[in-house]
């Protein structure tokens, strides 16, 4: 019998967090980094910080 992994309850990031992971995503594409950099940035904020 296969077992079933414990989902852990997570929080929603606030809105606040999200506007500065998106804020901090759109200084790297004017810094002319690419899209993928800029996503991967967004995320590393959003889960360092949750």
């Amino acid at each position: 019998m296969a077992k079933k992994n414990k989902q852990t309850e997570t929080t929603p990031p606030s809105d606040d967090l999200i506007a500065q992971a998106i804020a901090e995503g759109q200084a790297l594409i004017a810094e002319g980094k690419t899209k993928v950099e800029a996503a991967m940035a967004i995320y590393r904020h959003l889960i360092e910080r949750t």
